[in-house]
């Protein structure tokens, strides 16, 4: 379907320039007080740095506010009379300066304060300018409460043994929260000196990070503490607290004094933490060769705080439970938690406060290697603790986030505090840990070691980023370097750090690290083993993403990483190692081995996938000799296998099978990995209610782990490990109702009870499973809320509160939730925890749901949108969700709350995470069932369980089950119940256990495990109700397909249709017998149909179709929503047969424009005649008759059609007889067609007229048209003949059809459509009038028929397989256009037309809200919305730069080989490029082969390419991701620097969200570029961010994209462009007219991106006057018309003036030289039309007085004089001027029978300025007689197009929405049309705003459009490029008039 370039015809403008048309003023920010804030960056100017703050700060714990004074010294980097910096909910009392000599000036004491609160700055103005290099000094006074929450300076509360409240004040600054206890430059690189001093009272004390040196006493009894100034740092490290806690007190071996503060009543609990604070100082001490710089080092456990600590230097602060530890009620994990929080901590002494990060983005370098820190420093401290076991589980954890696809890169973009405090997640603690891990070990302990000190002393008391780090990793250096201050470096120094293996590669690691770092995600290995030989391959790992879902591979698009590969095999435990840099590598062993087992001890950051049986032997390995690989190997294998079930790569059973040797596994952290997949399995079916599989899967884990079970002691013995696998395993049994663990643990919580909570008889590593016991009960629950009130102790709090979460009784968790949410008896700081817990609970998971719904704007209140709590509320509270219907609701949540949530991460992850437990449901629920009840061994294996629990309801039942009828229905029903989500049934696994304990002699308990499966299906199927399982019909009933594609259980052969169209009543019938075949046996058949109803439906077999037997009457139901009916079979359909399908159906002809539909037309006498035609392209042949609508259903179709005698019938194939029925009808018939799809069928019923020839190859061609328009079919005819010869040449293939019909249809809603052999036209792209249509009309007539003439082969003969590759017909239809009509209409001049096509489909893809050119599309409106710019423009642009790349030649025989190979099937990308590849001869394709060698390819292309098998990889670049690449050159002598980015428009990289919207986007650029040195053209791939051509010589200029045949921008750096300006100058022929045009689009488009000056790309044009090319003339006239459009809809009046008079001045002598005639080559002709209709827009006098003379002697005749056909519609537009001319054009429209000149005389009527006028315009075109409702958006676009009817369009729209919506389909060509054409000019922020409003407003009625994206995103850009480049327009107007 031919659909983009009529309305852009018709508007007549250029839509590669269409978006850049708006603008806006620059303006400040607004402070609080209305007047303009000097700042509108988020981040602080750098103007004056500050270099010590002097902080006074008194807070009054009594009325909970403080009183602050800051005198900040400030030097000034560059003259400024502004000072801003960061304050937040802080009153300014008082601002002063005084300068270096303490002198205060008297006119700058009191500074003026304005506030902006959005950035949380306020500026201060200086009356004189601040004097560069000086020393100045600021002076403060301020006031604030006390903060309620976290963050800031903040109130905190703890309550004594006798339940007395003691309040304290403490900080919390990071990240951005110093601002709220003082105004400060609070940013990380702005590092000073503090010297603090606090007020207080006498019965507290108070705290900093510098040790106190003095008190003063002060009246009223205050107190002032005096601190020792600070070291250099930043101001997030500032802390200070007031309190009256106590502490214990040690000493390092190197004099530092460590103390840890506590509440009074919990000095007991500190003195491990004591211990352990001093070991770890000491060791990173040593480990860093660097002493701690401070004199002391303070811990203090906070009573409310919100995360685990925070690094403040010298003052750590911690929650409770993070540093106290109470060896009666801590467990082992307690003890490692605290030990690893402090390890944490005190490594950020080092990394984050001696070297800080330079930016917010790379938060990494602290948090990632605090986390890692952990292990090394408690490791080496405390080995006992075996943590490095636990590095597993940081890792594991981290894969678990990256593996979803809304993880980020490490180093990621963050501007505001909401996206700065996301930053603080799993991608940042723990895969920063786990890589610097992988980086440990693959460059040894001491080479990393010795890195990360030359770090450190190399940055200390600065800051970093991510290449500093790389940089040192790269260098060790002895101390006598950093004391010389020397930075070593050599090559020879990285190979001697580098391990040997390594040394023969050359490596980089910051190449290495920056792909880890600098893009998200995790890598999958894929490991092939063939003997000695491994095969390996890279690609992205994603969990809930399978690879045949549509979205995969452009997931897959950009992602690369450089993995340090470690193996061992059977034959050496010797680890093998190996840099994997590419896609793909072999490693070669030097024997044959058995096995290898990649990623040694799980030290490197991915995923390991083993292919062909490498999975089968590892299982077989583990079973038979499970210690052949180390622990930690056995814990990722596990690891592995269930993290590939989730990405569909490896079956469930095969991970479970993997599980099995678990009985025997010795190591407590492999059994805890295995048990962990096993009871989240469980929890999840436990949650999901599917209760046969919870049992069973309960009695699998018992039975299999019994002994390990029952071994385990209810006490505290043993090693760490023992101990927590205790904790685990006893907490898991009493969870699964193991009944000797429910007695133990209720006989000692009943003991404790009677204590009191005397905890002397309760070990404290089973203390959570004892508690959790006892909350089951009323009684228990009640007390242990009581003992959580008095409680000293926070480890025992939270078993205490995880207990009470793990109640069923819903008052009891609702009851929690409210404590929770009030604050007093459970802390605010547990909240998120406490939500979190209760929806783990499957009784409570939708309790807490609701809660947070409920409560969302409290929680807010309490946490800080992106704070960890909240983090924690949104992904915990729905992390437990795997239905449908759960999906939805947290969509519309948060959708309903997106004004708060939209800048979050959180809400992305938690969709994701319900999307992947629904994937993972539907895909492993049947296999899990069969796999436990194969693995579960039936009697009962603990005594108890009565045995009648397990028989039949009914005896009967047990001979039913046994019969083979009774199994075959169960498949059949367990195939349906497939198609459905999964649901919770009850009890239907009786059958199977009954049978179990029956059979028990007998070998019938496989057959029963069976059974049991299809059990699933019967009742799923019969019982379930839940929304996502089931569809309703209209009638109520349930519809058996819930998919919106059809099911390939059957498919169909050939259609025998015949359709009866009454044009008197618009109705028409039809009968249809399809032939189907079944391919899988079911009872019911899916069909689509829309809006027809079906009166009989019956089944018969295929080879009784002659005998007298009748029919089967099939069941019909219907399901709307997702067009389609089920047609149920009384009886199953087997697998193999063939049957006929025979429906009777009836509708009314459709009244738009899809399906079968009414078209009218009138005659020259006024004569309104009916016919009725098709159009069913894409989703549309279903409103016609039933049909499987989908292109890969492809079958053949005989057609009969009945009309009356007045009319003639047409249809795909040539009519072979006609018979006449009873009443006069006539019935045609028609020849069966070839195999195609349904939306190829075509049949049309009218009385038209055609012409006729015949080929050189004997295929009759028709054109037809309405009898009144047949004197304009003879140039359609042999443009159709010559085009048609031309491609049976090109493509090797003759057109299989013995006849084409062309069809000009009077209402047409697109351009044309394909249909085979009966191809359908709007008037306009068919018809041509030598008298009234233009040169551009017979370009555009020929190009359509040529685009529908290349459709018969791509499209028809070879079919895209889906709609997400549609460009696959549509781009090489319109790439073909090209190649045709240059060889068959050469003076049409076709290539310079070309160019366009590709700055259209730029101006689109430059737009973030692109998309790919193989995009996902299920629904309707989706596949519509695919028929867009980039399918078409886009396709044929990257297929042009290909055939560029591969020669013309190689090209050609590779769409030979597509169309050979493909013929009458389906295709995808992929079977492209294969194509491409591949060269074959016609005996290739006759012998039925497919021929591939690797030499064939590369002989026959250009020497400059590289292996064609990377064609693929290439081309997945250009159409698996958005966007098109800017190519960025800098020519250095013989020296050019390439570098690649996303080209974006509006879009700027100082803008937040650049960053983000570059990460991933690579492409393999195929450059080509000629020099000032030779014009041959040289030819490079780019398949990397950045490259270095050297060149053989220096040269003086380089222009790349020779000729624009490829599809990419190229910007020239430094003096690039000034270079190019004056070559165009002095002699404009140095380059083809191609590159000349090339080079204005690619100037204008960088000026959008922000990378060129405006008036750079104006001086460029200035040569124009010059220039001797029509194409490059109307290029550089198109900018400098749009800018006066745009200025003039802006009402600019100065620039549209300057505007006007620069064009008639610059281009007076290209005007004056144009003739009002036909005259020239179409080029000439063009130029003249485009030329002259400026002209006289632009009032030329000369121009306007020949178009009123022309325009009155047409007139004067009656409208019968032929004026030249190029100026027709120069003369109507200035005709339409006067009242007298517009009224007698809009007479003469209804009169003519040109569509061309109709065309040109609606666009005259809408240049008008008379709004009356303008309005009855737009009123004809609803009503559609006068103006035909097809021509609707196209005159609403236009009308938008004039200054005064932008704002009536634009009305008009909102106002009749819905009326629209009846004339045309959500997401048609037309309604598209109409939303960019009167939106997209928009350029001010209220038009914005009103914009966004109607699209909400809209919600299912237009808000779901693509497109709607696409004009806030042009409105978004307009509004940029005006407030960027207003005043340079301005200004270089009037330097250049």
């Amino acid at each position: 379907m031919l659909l983009l370039l009529y309305i852009l015809n018709f508007v007549g403008i250029n839509y590669a320039l269409s978006g850049e048309r708006s603008i806006e003023n620059t303006s400040f920010p607004i402070a609080t007080n209305g007047q303009p804030f000097p700042w509108n960056k988020l981040r602080l100017p750098g103007w004056i740095l500050p270099v010590h703050y002097d902080l006074v700060i008194h807070p009054n714990l009594t009325s909970l506010i403080f009183m602050g004074s800051v005198k900040i010294e400030v030097t000034v980097v560059r003259e400024t009379s502004i000072i801003v910096l960061h304050s937040k909910h802080l009153e300014i009392t008082s601002a002063a300066i005084e300068e270096e000599n303490g002198k205060t000036q008297a006119d700058l004491k009191q500074m003026k304060v304005l506030e902006y609160l959005p950035h949380e700055q306020i500026a201060f103005l200086c009356a004189e300018p601040l004097l560069v290099d000086k020393k100045y000094f600021l002076s403060i006074h301020y006031i604030a409460n006390l903060s309620d929450g976290f963050y800031g300076f903040y109130k905190s509360t703890y309550k004594t043994k006798d339940g007395q409240t003691r309040l304290l004040v403490s900080t919390h600054f990071e990240p951005t929260s110093a601002r709220m206890a003082f105004p400060c430059f609070d940013e990380p690189s702005f590092k000073a000196n503090y010297t603090i001093k606090i007020r207080r009272d006498g019965q507290h004390s108070a705290l900093s990070n510098m040790p106190k040196i003095k008190t003063l006493k002060l009246d009223n009894n205050l107190f002032e503490d005096h601190f020792a100034e600070s070291i250099k740092m930043s101001t997030y490290l500032v802390a200070f607290i007031v309190s009256d806690f106590q502490s214990v007190s040690g000493t390092t071996s190197s004099g530092i004094k460590v103390s840890v503060y506590v509440t009074p009543e919990k000095l007991n609990q500190a003195h491990y933490a004591l211990e352990a604070a001093i070991k770890i100082l000491e060791f990173y001490e040593q480990y860093f060769g660097i002493y701690y710089p401070l004199p002391k080092q303070d811990l203090v456990a906070v009573p409310d705080f919100q995360s685990g600590a925070m690094e403040n230097w010298g003052l750590t602060t911690y929650r409770e439970t993070s540093l106290l530890y109470d060896p009666e009620t801590s467990s082992a994990s307690d003890k490692l938690w605290v030990t690893m929080v402090i390890g944490h901590e005190l490594a950020h002494q080092w990394f984050g406060n001696l070297v800080t990060m330079e930016w917010w983005n790379d938060i990494w370098l602290n948090e990632g290697f605090a986390r890692y820190m952990e292990f090394i420093s408690v490791d080496a401290t405390y080995p006992e603790l075996q943590v490095n076991d636990y590095l597993l589980g940081t890792c594991f954890a981290a894969m678990g986030r990256d593996s979803m696809n809304s993880s980020r890169p490490i180093s990621s973009k963050a501007e505001n505090p909401t996206q700065i405090k996301e930053m603080f997640d799993t991608v940042s603690y723990d895969k920063g840990a786990c890589i610097l891990h992988m980086l440990r070990n693959f460059l040894t302990e001491e080479v990393f070691q010795n890195g990360i000190i030359h770090y450190l002393k190399k940055h200390s008391y600065s800051n970093a980023k991510n290449n500093d780090l790389w940089t040192s990793l790269a260098n060790t250096c002895s101390e006598e370097d950093f004391t010389s201050g020397k930075f070593c470096y050599s090559k020879s120094q990285v190979a001697k750090n580098a391990h040997s293996y390594y040394i023969d590669e050359h490596f980089d690691i910051a190449e290495i690290m920056n792909t880890w770092t600098l893009q998200k995600g995790i890598p999958l290995i894929t490991v092939e083993q063939n003997q000695k030989r491994i095969k390996i391959k890279q690609e992205r790992f994603l969990k809930g993403i399978f690879p045949h879902d549509p979205q995969w591979a452009s997931m897959q698009i950009g992602f690369l990483w450089h993995v340090p590969l470690t193996y061992i095999t059977s034959h050496s435990k010797s680890i093998g190692r190996h840099l994997l840099k590419n896609h793909s590598d072999t490693i070669e062993l030097e024997e044959d081995v058995n096995w290898v087992k990649f990623n040694v001890d799980m030290n490197g950051y991915y995923i390991v996938h083993y292919e062909g049986n490498g999975w089968d032997t590892i299982i077989k390995l583990l079973n038979q000799n499970h210690t052949l690989f180390s622990y930690k190997d056995r814990a990722s294998l596990i690891h592995n296998a269930f993290q590939l079930v989730s990405a569909g790569r490896l079956s469930l059973d095969r991970a479970l099978d993997l599980t099995q040797y678990l009985q025997h596994e010795s190591s407590n952290i492999v059994l805890l990995q295995g048990l962990g997949y096993l009871a989240g399995i469980y929890r999840m079916m436990e949650r999901r209610n599917i209760s046969d599989v919870t049992e069973s899967l309960k009695r699998y884990i018992l039975q299999h782990f019994k002994l390990v079970i029952d071994r385990q002691t209810w006490s505290d013995e043993g090693s760490i490990s023992d101990r927590m696998l205790r904790s685990a395993l006893l907490e898991l049994a009493c969870d699964l109702q193991y009944p000797p663990c429910v007695q133990k643990a209720n006989e000692l919580f009943s003991k404790w009870m009677e204590l009191g909570g005397n905890l002397t008889n309760v070990p404290s590593d089973v203390l959570e499973t004892v508690y959790s016991v006892g909350s089951k009960t009323a009684d228990g629950w009640n007390f242990l809320l009581e003992r959580y009130k008095v409680s000293m102790s926070g480890a025992e709090q939270r078993k205490i509160c995880s207990a009470l979460a793990s109640c069923k009784d819903d008052a009891k968790l609702t009851r929690l939730l409210e404590l929770a949410m009030e604050g007093q008896v459970i802390k605010t700081q547990d909240l998120s925890s406490v939500i979190y817990s209760v929806s783990t609970n499957p009784a409570g998971q939708h309790l807490a749901w609701k809660f947070v719904k409920k409560n969302w704007s409290k929680l807010l209140e309490k946490f800080p949108l992106g704070s960890f709590s909240i983090r924690t509320i949104i992904i915990g509270s729905t992390a437990q969700f795997s239905s449908k219907q759960e999906l939805e609701e947290v969509k519309l949540f948060f959708e309903s709350v997106k004004e708060e949530v939209s800048q979050l991460r959180a809400p992305q992850i938690a969709v994701e995470n319900i999307e992947k437990n629904i994937k993972w449901l539907e895909r492993n629920l049947v296999t899990l069932t069969k796999w436990i009840l194969e693995n579960l061994n039936f009697p009962n294996f603990y005594e108890g369980a009565p045995l009648s629990r397990y028989l039949p309801a009914k005896p009967h039942e047990l001979r039913r089950i046994l019969s083979k009828q009774y199994f075959q229905d169960l498949e059949v029903l367990a195939r349906r119940s497939y198609s459905f989500s999964f649901c919770s049934v009850e009890d239907l696994s009786i059958h199977a256990f009954a049978m179990a304990s029956l059979c028990r002699l007998c070998s019938l308990v496989l057959v029963l495990q069976l059974l049991h499966i299809y059990s699933l299906g019967i009742y799923g199927f019969k019982h379930q109700t839940g929304k996502d399982n089931v569809t309703s019909r209209t009638n109520g009933k349930l519809f058996p397909w819930n998919k919106m594609r059809l099911p390939d259980m059957v498919v169909p052969i050939q259609y025998d249709l015949c359709v009866h169209p009454n044009l008197t009543t618009v109705q028409f019938t039809g009968l249809e017998r399809i032939e189907i075949f079944v391919r899988e046996n079911t009872d019911f058949i899916i069909l689509h149909s829309k809006d027809l109803e079906i009166t009989s439906a019956i089944l018969l077999p295929k080879d009784d179709l002659g005998s007298s037997k009748p029919g089967k009457q099939l069941q019909v139901l219907e399901h709307p929503a997702h067009e389609q009916i089920a047609l149920q079979a009384p009886e199953v359909l087997t697998a193999g047969q063939r049957f006929l399908v025979v429906i009777e159906f009836h509708a009314r002809l459709a009244d738009g424009f899809d399906g079968f539909y009414k078209s009218t037309y009138k005659t020259r006498d006024g004569e309104t005649r009916i016919i009725a035609t098709t159009d069913f392209e894409p989703t549309s042949a279903r409103m016609a008759f039933p049909c499987f609508d989908e292109p890969s259903f492809k079958a053949s179709f005989a057609i009969t059609i009945r009309r009356e005698r007045k009319h003639i019938a047409l249809s795909n194939m040539p009519k072979i007889k006609t018979i006449e029925l009873e009443g006069g009808l006539l019935e045609d018939h028609f020849d069966v067609t070839v195999n195609m799809s349904t939306y190829l069928v075509a049949y049309i019923v009218c009385d038209f007229t055609s012409v006729q020839a015949t080929t050189s190859s004997g295929i009759k061609v028709s054109i037809y048209a309405s009898p009144d328009k047949w004197s304009q079919t003879h140039y359609a005819l042999e443009a159709a003949v010559k085009l048609l010869e031309f491609y049976e040449k090109y493509f090797d293939i003759s057109f299989p059809l013995p006849k084409l019909d062309l069809v000009a249809i009077p209402d047409f809603q697109s351009g044309a459509m394909e249909n085979w052999g009966l191809i359908t036209y709007r008037e306009t792209s068919l018809l041509y009038d030598p008298k009234t249509s233009s040169a551009f009309d017979k370009l555009w007539v020929t190009k359509v028929i040529g685009h529908e003439l290349a459709h018969q082969w791509f499209g028809n003969l070879v079919t895209m397989e889906w709609w997400n590759d549609i460009w696959l017909n549509e781009g090489f239809a319109t790439f073909m256009e090209l190649v045709s009509v240059s060889a068959t209409y050469s003076e049409l001049q076709i290539e310079d037309y070309f160019l366009n096509v590709c700055f259209g489909a730029i101006a689109r893809d430059s737009l973030n809200s692109s998309h790919p050119i193989s995009n996902p599309a299920e629904t309707p409106t989706q596949i519509k919305e695919m028929f867009d710019t980039v399918s078409y423009d886009k396709g044929a642009c990257i297929l042009k730069m290909l055939q560029d790349f591969l020669s013309e030649a190689v090209f050609q025989k590779g769409i030979i080989h597509y169309l050979k190979k493909y013929s009458y099937r389906n295709a995808k990308n992929n079977d492209l490029w294969n194509s491409m590849a591949n060269t074959c001869s016609e005996s290739d394709f006759s012998s039925g082969n497919f021929c591939y060698t690797a030499s064939r390819p590369i002989s026959s292309t250009f020497s400059h390419m590289w292996k064609l098998t990377e064609i693929e990889e290439m081309m997945n670049t250009w159409t698996l991701q958005k966007g098109i690449p800017l190519v960025l050159v800098k020519c250095e002598g013989k020296t050019l620097r390439l570098r690649q980015l996303r080209f974006l428009k509006g879009v700027f990289e100082e803008d937040p969200e650049w960053a983000n919207l570059q990460s991933r986007y690579f492409w393999h650029i195929p450059l080509t570029y000629v020099t000032s040195s030779s014009n041959t053209v040289h030819r490079h791939i780019l398949k990397t961010k950045t490259d270095i051509l050297k060149l053989e010589g220096e040269v003086a200029w380089v222009k790349f994209n020779v000729d624009m045949n490829g599809y990419y921008i190229v910007h020239y750096e430094e003096n690039g462009w000034n270079n190019i300006i004056k070559l165009l100058d002095q002699n404009h022929t140095l380059f083809s007219h191609k590159d000349r045009v090339n080079l204005i689009h690619n100037a204008f488009q960088l000026v959008s991106a922000g990378r060129l000056s405006l008036d750079t790309a104006l001086d460029l044009t200035r040569y124009l006057r010059h220039e001797s090319s029509n194409v490059v003339l109307l290029q550089g006239l198109g900018y400098l018309e749009m800018f006066y459009h745009m200025m003039e809809r802006r009402n600019i009046s100065d620039v549209t003036e300057n505007l006007k008079r620069y064009i008639l001045q610059h281009f007076k002598l290209v005007i004056d030289r144009q003739t009002w005639s036909d005259e020239g080559s179409v080029s000439d002709r063009m130029l003249r039309s485009d030329l002259l209709g400026l002209a006289c827009e632009l009032q030329y006098p000369p121009c306007i007085q020949k178009a009123n003379e022309l325009f009155s002697k047409w007139m004067g005749s009656g409208g019968t004089l032929n004026l030249p056909a190029d100026v027709l519609k120069t003369v109507y537009s200035v005709g339409a001027q006067t009242i007298a001319g517009w009224n007698y054009l809009l007479k003469q429209y209804s009169l003519s029978v040109s569509g061309a000149e109709k065309n040109k005389i609606l666009y005259a009527l809408t240049t008008s300025r008379d709004c009356e006028k303008l309005t009855k315009l737009i009123e004809l075109g609803m009503e559609g007689e006068v103006i035909k409702t097809q021509d609707l958006a196209a005159l609403l676009h236009a009308v938008a197009r004039n200054p005064e009817g932008q704002g009536l369009a634009w009305n008009f729209v909102r106002k009749n929405w819905n009326k629209l919506l009846k004339k045309f389909e959500l997401a048609s060509f037309s309604i598209r049309t109409i939303i960019v054409g009167t939106m997209s000019r928009f350029s001010s922020k209220d038009k914005l705003e009103e914009v966004k409003h109607f699209f909400r407003s809209l919600e299912d009625q237009g808000s779901q459009l693509k497109i709607t994206e696409v004009v806030l995103e042009t409105i978004t850009k307009n509004i940029r490029w005006l407030k960027r480049n207003l005043n340079s327009l301005r200004n270089w107007l009037l330097n250049n008039l």
